[in-house]
């Protein structure tokens, strides 16, 4: 009896150790039928990379499945691919945002290789009621507010719906989500974002105003009929700000080739988020 007991305690005690503030499966199934899960959530513990305190494993090494195979990596973040990703997961704990602000950047890249699209996403919506969830998203771009996507791409909250087909474009030089393995599989690359209320009220409006970007690779010019432009901020994928000026036209010739946002702030007050390649 003493011995169960002490088994039970064991038991009970890595049960908690590794418990997450949040955390939830979502399920992906492509065309044909094969199936694949990861599990994601946050905790004021958690790093970016991997956890083993709450049992995230690294399987960059394993081959990927031949049909389907679903992971959270970070190697969108290190330069679509150019870059070797440091990690492949099937469970992610981020840090918890919930309050903090833009500082802590809620955002999971998710993976696909699939050779049956579209790739159905299923989830719990009614898990996502709580304020420090409230705003979370699924997208196939990085910024939900971005005004130039491709016919396949979307964004929605996920307390809204329970599922989303992923689609992706019949020629992969179309869709800026993606990047090619060292073994030539074509990567798709989708977005969770683990969000409270307060950080996209903060940082973006959702409204859609009137402005025009013209970008010759050497300068970047915005416009607007509606609003006066008060200063322009570009920003690499991490989120970390490369330029800021008070100006509506900006020398860009010193960026590296690759894809950047423009966060425009007007005299209003107002934020607005645009992608732009150079």
């Amino acid at each position: 009896m003493k011995k169960i007991y002490l088994s039970l305690v064991l038991l009970l005690f890595i049960i908690f150790s590794n418990a997450q503030e949040f955390a939830f499966p979502i399920y992906f199934e492509d065309a044909a039928g094969y199936k694949d899960t990861l599990v994601l959530g946050y905790d004021i513990t958690a790093t970016d990379s991997v956890d083993i305190a709450f049992d995230e494993i690294n399987i960059i090494s394993e081959p990927l499945n031949d049909e389907l195979d679903v992971r959270v990596s970070n190697a969108f973040f290190r330069g679509y691919g150019e870059l070797p990703a440091t990690y492949h997961t099937k469970k992610q704990i981020i840090k918890n945002s919930c309050g903090y602000g833009f500082p802590v950047y809620p955002v999971i890249c998710i993976d696909i290789k699939s050779n049956h699209w579209p790739v159905n996403v299923m989830w719990d919506s009614t898990l996502f009621v709580d304020t420090c969830v409230a705003e979370s998203q699924f997208a196939s771009f990085l910024y939900w507010s971005w005004d130039i996507t491709w016919p396949n791409d979307f964004n929605l909250y996920l307390n809204q719906q329970s599922s989303q087909i992923a689609k992706t474009e019949s020629d992969p030089s179309d869709d800026l989500t993606y990047y090619i393995n060292d073994s030539g599989d074509t990567i798709r690359v989708f977005f969770i974002v683990l969000d409270d209320e307060q950080y996209t009220e903060n940082i973006e409006s959702h409204e859609v105003f009137d402005f025009k970007i013209f970008n010759n690779k050497e300068i970047l010019t915005v416009s607007s009929d509606q609003f006066v432009i008060g200063k322009i901020e570009i920003l690499d994928l991490a989120g970390k700000t490369v330029i800021v000026e008070n100006a509506k036209a900006i020398s860009i010739a010193g960026l590296p080739e690759g894809l950047y946002l423009c966060r425009v702030y007007v005299s209003s007050g107002i934020i607005k988020t645009f992608k732009f390649i150079k």
